[in-house]
């Protein structure tokens, strides 16, 4: 099954580019707004089915109304789990120092794009959400059976009660 990308651009013209470019490698999501991007996320995270989550943003950082680092922080606060990548053609330290602070961005892309590069870090970006839900669910697992075990142990009178 493929990795769900959600890409994110007030320019139509760059989401048709990745949905041409990313369609044979990953399920591609588009969004042309912070709004469209928070309604697609939540249809597609609040599922219980892992398999159907977005597994990483990739957000311009200049759009009308909300920015990228304020829809990647505001979507870390609901959905920590996808990794976040933030484009933008206007880069500086300045930028990347806010993005890092405010909504932990795992990557940070500049314009204009180069294919490969965005293919590397939406590969790597997947390869990381599958690997930190994973830990995730063994954690949970491990704290279940942890519990499994210290009721046997209390119920054979191995642990005083």
């Amino acid at each position: 099954m493929k990795k769900r990308v959600l890409f994110v651009d007030d320019e139509p013209g760059t989401l048709l580019s990745c949905e041409a470019n990313f369609r044979k490698m990953f399920e591609v999501y588009t969004a042309i707004s912070a709004d469209e991007a928070l309604h697609v996320i939540h249809e597609l995270n609040s599922d219980k089915d892992p398999d159907k989550h977005i597994c990483a943003i990739v957000s311009d950082h200049r759009m009308p109304v909300k920015n990228g680092v304020d829809l990647l922080s505001e979507i870390k606060k609901i959905f920590p789990t996808p990794e976040r990548v933030i484009l933008t053609a206007f880069g500086s330290s300045e930028l990347l120092l806010q993005a890092v602070k405010k909504a932990d961005i795992n990557y940070y892309l500049e314009k204009p794009m180069d294919i490969d590069k965005i293919v590397e870090i939406v590969s790597d970006a997947t390869a990381t959400y599958s690997l930190r839900f994973r830990r995730q669910q063994l954690k949970q697992e491990i704290e279940e059976r942890s519990g499994q075990l210290e009721q046997i142990n209390k119920e054979l009178g191995i642990i005083n009660p």
